[in-house]
């Protein structure tokens, strides 16, 4: 396959797991809930996570699944998989034909390379592991992904949802159509419904203005799965000698990670949407088996290199090391994870 087929196979995929996702929280019939709900959380890697640590199985091990993608093949769960990250590339897409029918002048490069937020990465993941070992998942509820879709997908789109079913009922009985019937509204809590607002209007900014912010700064899943992906066996990365620094892929990254200036990708932030493939003219970014750091790649002057080369890795132990304490202290106590339904607030 031609790495500039990548993409498109990319949105294939992504819609076959979004529309089915989209519909389980809007489904206000209850067509597909049991049909579907199974299937699609199996690859959903907080819930799959909480339902294995609560009860191993194997049909528990999709977030297992997850974390050898990304070790492979980089973070293709964040583009492909995870209904949060879609739903921004829907919104930055929405905005970026807005302004190509207002015949306005794109922004100098829609997207630009961004310097990385790791301090507020880190913290963020960190703290919700301690957050949730400690036997509180209030904090992975609230930036968990697919959580945070689930609930403002359930608290305000269903609602419409069933303003629209309710409203077109009568219409469909005067022509003779049986198929709809009446859905009661259901009660909701102004505390999610405010949850939810926030929700949408924190990420929805976010990937109108800088595309996968959202991903690379406050989702701790997006954070975790970066830490692997710096080492995954399958990297995106520029051809120096080909590349004449044209711009045109940092324009288009979504998440900031490619440098012109440096000729370098920093796989970390990277959420494989593979759109820097289709749109080189000069076929300078590849696609291709290269097993060593990021952090080795994008700094090739000796001690500079070793200098990063270390704090990255002092950086990852330490988090290792919390997350295995975290697991150690949770089981020392005897606690079993805590119970979290992934579309409440």
């Amino acid at each position: 396959m031609k790495i500039r087929r990548l993409k498109t196979l990319r949105i294939c995929i992504a819609m076959i797991f979004f529309v089915p996702t989209a519909f389980l929280f809007l489904d206000i019939w209850e067509i597909g809930a049991k049909t579907f709900s199974d299937h699609l959380l199996f690859f959903q890697f907080v819930p799959s996570a909480l339902k294995f640590l609560n009860q191993p199985a194997v049909g528990a091990a999709g977030f297992i699944v997850v974390l050898i993608t990304a070790f492979v093949f980089g973070r293709v769960y964040c583009s492909a998989i995870c209904p949060l990250g879609i739903f921004q590339d829907l919104i930055s897409r929405f905005f970026s034909n807005r302004e190509k029918s207002r015949g306005e002048k794109k922004r100098s490069g829609r997207y630009k390379y961004s310097a990385p937020r790791n301090i507020l990465r880190y913290t963020v993941l960190i703290a919700t592991l301690l957050l949730f070992f400690s036997g509180t998942g209030l904090l992975l509820n609230l930036l968990d992904p697919f959580s945070s879709f689930g609930r403002f997908f359930s608290n305000l789109f269903r609602p419409l949802v069933i303003t629209l079913n309710n409203l077109g009922t009568p219409m469909a009985e005067v022509i003779g159509v049986d198929a709809f019937y009446l859905v009661q509204w259901p009660v909701y809590a102004p505390v999610s419904l405010g949850v939810a607002l926030v929700t949408l209007g924190t990420v929805g900014w976010m990937s109108a203005r800088h595309g996968r912010l959202y991903c690379n700064t406050l989702c701790p899943v997006g954070t975790l799965l970066g830490l692997i992906s710096k080492f995954s066996l399958v990297k995106i990365r520029i051809d120096k000698e080909t590349c004449r620094s044209c711009g045109r892929c940092e324009h288009l990254c979504k998440a900031g990670c490619i440098d012109v200036k440096t000729k370098t990708v920093d796989t970390d932030r990277c959420v494989s949407c593979f759109n820097c493939l289709s749109v080189c003219p000069d076929q300078a970014m590849v696609y291709q088996y290269d097993f060593q750091p990021s952090f080795q790649i994008n700094n090739q002057s000796g001690q500079k290199s070793r200098h990063r080369k270390e704090s990255v890795r002092s950086r990852r132990n330490f988090v290792l090391a919390l997350a295995a304490g975290s697991f150690g202290l949770a089981a020392a106590r005897g606690h079993a994870a805590p119970e979290m339904l992934p579309v409440q607030a």
